[in-house]
């Protein structure tokens, strides 16, 4: 390792003076408004080169102590695991079994279905603010997909099937390989862990940096009825309900589902009309067998589908500087209307059998995925240049066997080891320009087989260390036919071994520290958006990383204080980096060469009182390339920054609660979340630049005595910040992808 990774920041420590009061229990918890053009900003300038890290570091020391750092913490926090005398307990399933947040050895962060209500998320990026080193946007095409990077590494096209995503996304442990469709609702979630650091080990599919984990409801012996619905800016509605309960003796299931709609955001003055709006449906069935105790079998169907005008762009002047070319983010002047519409059915199987505490479980998948998209990626003003149109036919299928027992030598080996295949297999057209030439693809498949496992021995009841590993094969076909009639039928195989170790160590009840270190595998592939048949069956390879991660968590001043803190050190080989090529659309991915990239992130929750908390997060990165190949794209174009770094974000905010007798539960919360400029992609343009922004978000939340009825108002960017989560150059043509301006949503919930 060329530089070594220094300690974790010790300045913390004392942070907080220890409260006097008791903290108490936490629950698991047609808008025609215009909007003018953001000013100039110097956060548009480029970013200076960062100082040393050491001296970052020790700058961002102080930030602690106002900032009061935490995240979503509170999410799985149930009447049984808070506690009157603190912070309460937090159970996660990050290493596939049931433990306190507080004994895994990874930085986790936990969000609630509970809090994403009260909070007015609807979209899955919309968690991005108050997670440490997590940076989530929308897709430049279609508001259902997902771009997602974590410490330094992502990927900028989650769509084409002829790409790997570096942050794995799972929904009950299923790996969702597409971006497109992730940023949709579920009906029935329970909560979302972030697991940040390669997760090879654990989990099914390669996952080089992270992992984003939903869990969704399983029913069981007691009766659930609860409906809600949402009234909002743009006309935004929004109708979720769910039913679940016993049918007979061991045998229960759900039935859950929602609607969403909202009318445009942007105005198209070519049409004159406005665009953007959206339709959004989906509807979920689970049937678990659990009378038997040796057994567990979940049955879950899904059906779901996201339609409307897609992404339109809005065009920027000409210029060093951000400048909407008709003063709005919200203006547009595409002369035709985007379209997109994304169709997905699931289906999936959850066995465990577990005799005396064998616990074998398989988990088998299958979906099938229609994914068409059309948007003029200039906004209007090349759409010879900027015009695409794709049409994505996907199936997906997976299966994973994994035994993990219970109480091996007595309790002092963890052991897990899996198998597991994929295979993924898509189809349809690729277009771009105008007139629209079209690739027709008709294969682009992944094959994978994994071995993975680990083992944790116990040596003490305050100390252990754990060992672990994954092989991984995959095989990529691409087979396609070009605008020109030429033939690409390409192969290529990809194996690799990723290793694990760390050690823990309990230096008191209430505090732990671990040191790990970790290597992560992105497959490689083929670039299905390029325009000739030598680059479009020319590989790229494999993106490797090497992970250390050192980290304390701790629960202070009589467990009035959670504060977790963990420092991250990534070395990458062979980046796999996104840039535009030519004159038109098209893109190409190639290995640059590598980047280091290195951060501390902080997480805290104070209980200041029994009813008032102080929550919040802080995170930096600070990266740099190195042995980069002289022809590759950041020395080409003299680019310094590695895609998706922001140097400093942090959150803070307050939770509080009060019960009024003969009236209810009064409940406010508010954060205030800070992230710095950054660079989307290898591009050094200073207008396409993502400036830095604050968002101020702030809820209040009523619910009834019996806890039947709740109504919440919330409202996300009070201070309308315009900013860009996506931008676009093509030869001279720029154009960017605004963020969610000002919203406001009002809730009814009724549990029956």
């Amino acid at each position: 390792m060329p530089d070594s990774p220094m300690a974790v920041p010790a300045c913390v420590a004392n942070a907080f003076r220890r409260p006097k009061s008791r903290a108490g229990t936490t629950k698991s918890t047609k808008n025609k408004n215009r909007f003018s053009g953001h000013p100039d900003r110097e956060e548009n300038a480029m970013r200076p080169r960062l100082p040393r890290f050491r001296s970052l570091l020790l700058a961002t020391c102080p930030l602690l102590l106002p900032t009061l750092p935490v995240a979503a913490q509170e999410a799985q926090m149930d009447d049984d695991t808070a506690s009157d005398s603190g912070v309460g307990d937090i159970i996660v399933t990050a290493q596939r079994r049931e433990q306190n947040l507080q004994d895994v050895p990874i930085a986790v962060t936990t969000v609630s279905a509970n809090q994403l209500s009260a909070q007015g998320v609807a979209e899955l990026k919309d968690i991005t603010a108050t997670v440490p080193n997590l940076v989530l946007a929308a897709g430049s095409s279609s508001p259902s997909a997902v771009r997602a990077f974590m410490r330094g590494a992502g990927s900028n096209d989650s769509l084409t099937a002829t790409t790997e995503q570096a942050v794995g996304f799972y929904i009950d442990d299923i790996y969702q390989a597409r971006g497109g469709g992730l940023n949709l609702e579920l009906p029935d979630i329970e909560r979302i862990e972030i697991l940040r650091g390669p997760q090879g080990t654990l989990y099914g599919r390669n996952t080089m940096v992270g992992a984003l984990k939903v869990v969704t409801y399983r029913p069981g012996s007691n009766v659930r009825m609860e409906a809600d619905a949402t009234y909002g800016s743009y006309d935004y509605w929004r109708v979720r309900g769910l039913l679940a309960g016993p049918i007979s003796d061991g045998l229960s299931a759900s039935l859950s589902g929602l609607w969403t709609k909202r009318d445009g955001r942007t105005f198209n003055r070519a049409l004159g009309i406005h665009v953007n709006n959206r339709e959004a449906s989906n509807i979920r069935a689970t049937l678990r067998y659990h009378g038997d105790p040796e057994w567990d079998i979940i049955l879950r169907a899904g059906h779901m589908r996201d339609s409307g005008d897609g992404m339109t762009a809005t065009p920027l002047a000409p210029g060093t500087k951000m400048e909407p070319l008709y003063g709005s983010m919200f203006e547009t002047s595409a002369l035709e209307r985007a379209f997109s519409r994304y169709r997905e059915t699931n289906a999936n199987i959850d066995a465990t059998w577990k005799p005396d505490g064998f616990n074998l479980q398989y988990i088998g998948s299958l979906s099938w995925i229609d994914n068409d998209v059309s948007a003029d990626l200039t906004g209007g003003q090349r759409p010879d240049l900027g015009m695409m149109d794709d049409t994505l036919d996907n199936k997906q299928m997976s299966h994973e066997l994994k035994f993990q027992p219970d109480g091996l030598f007595n309790d002092h080996v963890d052991l897990l080891m899996g198998a597991y295949a994929f295979h993924e297999k898509s189809n349809g057209r690729i277009g771009s320009g105008l007139p629209t030439s079209y690739t027709r693809l008709d294969r682009a498949s992944t094959t994978s087989f994994a071995l993975f496992g680990q083992a944790t021995v116990n040596f003490t009841d305050r100390f252990s260390a754990t060992l672990g590993g994954r092989w991984t094969h995959d095989r990529k076909i691409l087979q396609a036919m070009l605008a020109n009639g030429a033939i690409v039928d390409a192969r290529k195989s990809f194996s690799e071994f990723t290793p694990k170790i760390d050690v823990q160590f309990k230096a008191s009840k209430d505090i732990m520290v671990y040191a790990s270190y970790s290597s992560g595998f992105k497959g490689g592939g083929f670039n299905g958006r390029a325009l000739n048949a030598l680059a479009m069956s020319t590989p790229f390879e494999a993106e490797k990383v090497q992970a250390w991660e050192a980290g304390v968590k701790s629960e202070l001043f009589d467990r009035k204080l959670r504060l977790n803190i963990a420092y991250f050190y990534n070395n990458f080989k062979d980046l796999q980096l996104t840039n535009f090529v030519g004159t038109g659309n098209a893109t190409l991915i190639s290995n640059a060469g590598g980047a280091v990239v290195q951060g501390v992130e902080a997480e805290a929750t104070a209980a200041i009182t029994s009813n008032f908390r102080l929550i919040g997060t802080l995170s930096t990165m600070a990266d740099h390339y190195k042995n980069l190949e002289p022809s590759s794209q950041p020395v080409r174009l003299n680019s310094t920054d590695v895609p998706s770094t922001p140097a400093l974000s942090w959150s803070a905010g307050f939770n509080w609660d009060k019960y009024f007798d003969g009236f209810g539960k009064i409940a406010v919360g508010s954060t205030v979340a800070y992230r710095a400029d950054y660079q989307l992609g290898v591009s050094p343009v200073p207008r396409l630049r993502v400036p830095s922004v604050y968002l101020v978000n702030a809820n209040i939340e009523w619910e009834s005595e019996d806890e039947r009825w709740g109504l919440i108002l919330a409202a996300t960017n009070l201070a309308n910040e315009h900013y860009q989560e996506t931008a676009i150059q093509i030869g001279t043509a720029a154009a960017v992808v605004p963020a969610k301006p000002r919203e406001w949503k009002l809730t009814l919930r009724h549990k029956f």
